[in-house]
């Protein structure tokens, strides 16, 4: 079963078992973690997403963002990309995959990807993103702590991270809220955030400040230490 058949599948699922109702009006996030075969580079991607997209849009899925690593903070250092896209409906997503010009490329799907760590997520808008040509970006996934979290204490936890954030320059342009992790072998992701960043610099200057250490045991308290993070910077 090709990728984008077996995450139309789960898809379909999740949304006719768990999701709530949403107007039509509201898009899905899908966020595509790419992965690279040895050989194979973001000219290779960039070719294929150039065949793929025009078919993506006869199914109202567009391909809104291009976010390349500039560094990887947490997470895999083979990260090549981080695509964003937003689709209409799960339907979209089968029908995109089951679309004779794309069943044309599975041969560069399986040529360039390396299709075990390649991941997709779905996830739904809390504030949409809006990403700025020319802007550094660091982007945050976040696995829950289930047994312990509180939905008031990560509130307040994300309220004094962006006002310590601020002091450095950095702010949360964007919040989305995890669905369902689609294919792949990436972590669990209840919560994704992309901020505008200056550079690593000032993230660094973040993440070793005291007012931000001070933050750690509610860290540990909501979030899974294993897979809390995976950061990376990226250019569009």
């Amino acid at each position: 079963m090709t990728i984008l058949r077996t995450a139309a599948v789960a898809l379909a699922l999740l949304f006719s078992v768990t999701s709530p109702a949403r107007s039509q009006s509201d898009p899905i996030y899908m966020l595509d973690f790419v992965f690279l075969n040895d050989g194979q580079t973001l000219a290779d991607r960039t070719a294929y997403n150039a065949k793929a997209a025009p078919i993506a849009a006869r199914y109202g899925i567009n391909l809104i963002a291009t976010l390349d690593p500039l560094a990887i903070t947490d997470g895999p250092q083979t990260l090549a990309r981080v695509d964003l896209w937003t689709l209409p409906a799960p339907q979209a997503l089968q029908a995109w995959g089951n679309d004779p010009d794309y069943v044309a490329l599975r041969p560069d799907v399986d040529r360039i990807h390396n299709t075990h760590d390649l991941t997709l997520y779905l996830a739904e808008k809390i504030s949409a993103p809006n990403v700025m040509p020319g802007t550094a970006y660091h982007l945050e996934l976040l696995t829950f702590r289930e047994e312990s979290w509180d939905k008031q204490a990560f509130i307040a936890y994300m309220q004094e991270v962006d006002r310590i954030a601020a002091t450095h320059g950095i702010a949360r342009q964007a919040s989305l809220s995890g669905l369902v992790r689609l294919t792949g072998s990436g972590p669990t992701a209840n919560w994704f955030n992309l901020y505008s960043v200056p550079g690593p610099d000032e993230y660094t200057a973040m993440a070793t400040d005291p007012a931000y250490r001070a933050l750690d045991p509610q860290r540990l308290a909501l979030f899974v230490s294993e897979s809390r993070v995976m950061g990376a910077f990226l250019a569009q």
